[in-house]
């Protein structure tokens, strides 16, 4: 398979001792570029949306043909790393290592662009499946288990696997993402929607505190006389409520 025919990695002996892992894949720093574009689309979508700018469908379909084969081009060449007796260079590793996730990125941030301004053209029902509602709410915790579950699969290997036929590729790359969202959906259950929950039930209560005081204080206010019609000849109760709001949320 030409370039794709490499060894999956050794066994993993301890991934803190190893400053690649430790210098490349633990700090924030050479992590966060995707986040940032994340935040960067954003701005983008709504100036779009602002000058109203839309495209046609033609022009949709080669920004996305153009950007898919930036991003799958991008996690291709980093195949060529793998691969022995290559020669070392340096400065191609740094630069790699720098930009392939904001590379990596470019093809999702182009796709948000285009459907919040023109959509998709025929790619536009296959996003709004609602297949991927589900799906969507397991990423963070498929974000989290992900890269774990492949250590621990490395680790469990006691020889280096080739990777040299497309039935290994395969069969690899549809087993990572079952078991990656099954365990997944394991966290989300257990763990990240017993949270969430938590945090509603504990926000509806404060906020029916929140109106049990308003009310009292508003009662109060009525008994005692303890208010005045302003010049447009309403109370001055809307101004208790607020206050009391202020007080509440410090």
């Amino acid at each position: 398979m030409g370039f794709l025919d490499f060894t999956l990695g050794r066994t993993v002996e301890d991934l803190r001792a190893d400053k690649e892992f430790t210098g490349l894949y633990t700090i924030a720093s050479t992590r966060c570029a995707p986040y940032l574009i994340g935040f960067m689309t954003a701005y983008v979508v709504k100036l779009l949306k602002d000058k109203r700018i839309k495209f046609t469908n033609k022009q949709v379909y080669l920004f996305l043909l153009i950007s898919l084969l930036i991003s799958e081009a991008n996690q291709l060449y980093g195949c060529l790393f793998y691969k022995f007796g290559r020669k070392y260079n340096r400065f191609e590793s740094a630069s790699y290592a720098a930009l392939s996730r904001s590379i990596y990125i470019f093809f999702q941030a182009v796709c948000i662009c285009l459907y919040f301004t023109s959509g998709l053209g025929m790619f536009t029902r296959v996003v709004e499946w609602k297949f991927w509602i589900p799906l969507g709410r397991l990423t963070y915790s498929v974000f989290l288990l992900n890269t774990l579950l492949q250590l621990y699969h490395t680790s469990y290997q006691k020889q280096p696997v080739p990777v040299s036929s497309v039935m290994n590729l395969t069969w690899w790359t549809l087993g990572d993402i079952l078991f990656s969202y099954t365990m997944g959906l394991v966290l989300h259950l257990f763990v990240e929607a017993p949270v969430m929950n938590l945090r509603i039930i504990i926000k509806r209560k404060l906020s029916r505190l929140q109106e049990k005081l308003i009310k009292q204080d508003d009662d109060k206010s009525i008994k005692t006389g303890d208010f005045k019609m302003n010049h447009t000849g309403t109370s001055d109760l809307n101004n208790n409520r607020t206050i009391m709001v202020q007080r509440f949320q410090k």
